[in-house]
């Protein structure tokens, strides 16, 4: 990162300072304006309407002012609502008693200092505000995000269910159609494949909002980096410089290298767009431990990370587009952005129990910042290997499929009963433990996202009760809240939804046949 990006955290803070004396204004300004954005007002009222219109991270306000004093001033600051919560910290030169101090703290203000200001004091008061305000900011986006990603996940699920029938009654359609009803078969070709374009959407709203991962290997950033070089310059102007700084001996990590190849590549697109006359692009990485502090402002565990921070020198983003930045469709880009490409990128980070930062300031350019958790010895889930042929994916065993969604319990028992299969249905768990009582099945295929009691606690109460019972799970995306309630067979061998007749039917005949 270039020195002058590493300063954009203490510039992005404004601090407005207010004296009636110049010389004292003249004097905290030229302490304070090399790490700090200073505006200045000589008067109460000034301070108000500069406070109203600059709204600044901090105000350094003296009591001893003619016409309205600084503690009428911080009474009126809390009564304006574009105000009311700047922190503000009183400066006097003879308001120094300890009643004083009091009725400054009692009236609102942050904190107090006394003339003459002790510079390191002042620097250790202000940078307590902007940690304040740095880990608000990021407890506030993070509530955000946490808020956005579980809307997100549940219009992609059900939106996901929807398109498992629309899908699935499509093949079976084109199935049902004689070989030479070639134009109705062409009609249910393009819904299935319309249905695939829209599933697409779906699995990166999900990419947003999932909250882990189970399917990834231990890579080198570094060498990921170098594989993509040739794709970044085809991909980007030639007027984009591409340069690299990486640290050797990089710590491994533990990820999917598809989805950090989407994600470099995501946010390089985002750099050549803010580059339009050039520039330079410089991507970096190095081994960090990140300590408590930072750990709690950034949202992750304090411990051993490796960065990859992507640097532009373009036009850089304003405040608010920062805050918005990773928000699932927010985009500056008009119709010609679909707002999800930055949106990806923070859920595959969060997935990856790590995060990402951005510093950017106008004018100057942006620095996004990956922290990956350094690679540590565990036991991996191993993929389970599907035999690739299935000689007969018919039967007629008895099976229980259990989900909310009506349209795809029609859906699977259509395929099923089709097949020869003796189908049952129940539309939630505890009905179909209930059916369980009296009915005796060979195998339940389960959604697991459901209210109540989901899949996988379902699956473990018919482990419990039934231990005969073959179960096999499906879900629109990966769910691990009760995986431990359940061996990582079932874990594994979760059925991807939405599927088509030949997957579902390979999986059931497969199951029963082990």
């Amino acid at each position: 990162m270039s020195e002058s990006l590493e300063l954009l955290n203490n510039a992005s803070m404004k601090i407005l300072i207010v004296d009636d004396v110049a010389d004292n204004v003249e004097l905290l300004s030229q302490i304070l304006e090399d790490d700090y954005t200073v505006i200045t007002a000589y008067s109460g009222q000034e301070c108000l309407e500069k406070a109203k219109l600059e709204l600044p991270n901090l105000i350094l306000l003296d009591i001893n002012m003619p016409g309205m004093d600084g503690f009428e001033t911080i009474e009126k600051l809390q009564q304006q609502s574009e105000t009311h919560k700047i922190p503000v910290i009183f400066i006097s030169a003879f308001y120094k008693e300890p009643s004083m101090v009091i009725k400054g703290l009692e009236m609102g203000a942050f904190d107090y200092l006394t003339k003459p200001v002790d510079e390191a004091l002042l620097f250790a008061k202000v940078n307590v505000v902007n940690r304040i305000r740095q880990t608000d900011e990021m407890l506030a986006r993070s509530q955000k995000m946490d808020a956005l990603g579980k809307l997100t996940s549940g219009i992609a699920h059900d939106y996901s269910n929807m398109l498992g029938v629309i899908m699935g009654y499509a093949e079976l359609l084109e199935e049902a159609l004689d070989e030479d009803d070639e134009k109705l078969r062409k009609y249910a070709k393009q819904i299935y494949r319309a249905g695939q374009r829209s599933y697409k959407l779906t699995q990166k709203l999900l990419t947003f909002s999932r909250k882990d991962t189970n399917q990834g290997k231990k890579v080198n950033v570094n060498t990921i980096l170098l594989e993509q070089l040739y794709m970044l310059e085809k991909t980007l102007t030639v007027r984009i410089n591409v340069e690299f700084n990486l640290e050797d001996d990089l710590w491994p990590v533990y990820l999917e290298a598809s989805e950090l190849e989407d994600a470099i590549l995501n946010l390089s697109i985002n750099a050549s767009h803010a580059m339009d006359n050039g520039g330079n692009l410089v991507f970096a990485t190095k081994n960090r431990v990140v300590e408590q502090r930072e750990a709690q402002l950034l949202q992750i565990l304090a411990g051993d990370y490796i960065t990859l921070s992507i640097t532009d020198n373009g036009s850089g983003m304003t405040d608010d587009v920062k805050n918005k930045i990773f928000e699932p469709f927010f985009t500056t880009k008009g119709d010609a952005g679909t707002g999800l490409g930055l949106s990806q990128v923070y859920g595959f980070m969060k997935a990856s129990e790590g995060t990402i930062d951005v510093y950017s300031e106008l004018g100057l350019g942006t620095c996004f910042t990956l922290y990956i958790p350094k690679y540590k010895d565990r036991k991996q889930l191993e993929t389970v290997a599907i035999k690739n042929e299935s000689p007969n994916e018919s039967g007629s065993e008895r099976i229980l499929i259990v989900d909310d969604e009506p349209g795809l319990v029609g859906l699977a028992s259509d395929i099923l009963s089709q097949q020869g299969y003796d189908v049952i249905t129940s539309e939630s768990a505890m009905e179909a433990l209930e059916v369980l009582k009296t009915e005796k099945v060979e195998l339940i295929l389960s959604d697991v996202i459901m209210p109540e009691m989901d899949g996988f606690q379902f699956a473990a109460e018919v482990r419990k009760q039934y231990p005969q019972i073959k179960i096999q799970l499906a879900s629109g995306f990966h769910n691990s809240h009760y995986t431990n309630l359940v061996d990582n067979d079932l874990q594994l061998k979760l059925l991807k939804k939405p599927y088509n007749s030949q997957t579902l039917l390979k999986k059931v005949r497969d199951l029963l046949d082990e």
